[in-house]
């Protein structure tokens, strides 16, 4: 039988971890993507007067 040691599968796993942290960071990404461009979360700040408001467009007229 082949004795795979634990340094091999750790060198192995390597890129798969690497690839794993990359789309975690990916998602958070498009999370904030998709709460910054929400319509209706930027026309709450908008209303609110959010702390961010000035640096965000207007999407009063938005459907």
């Amino acid at each position: 039988m082949n004795e795979v040691t634990d340094g091999e599968i750790v060198a192995a796993l390597r890129p798969i971890l690497a690839k794993t942290k990359e789309r975690a960071a990916m998602a958070e990404v498009a999370e904030r993507l998709r709460w910054a461009t929400d319509p209706l979360e930027l026309a709450e700040r908008n209303r609110s007067g959010g702390a961010r408001s000035g640096n965000l467009p207007d999407v009063s007229d938005c459907p």
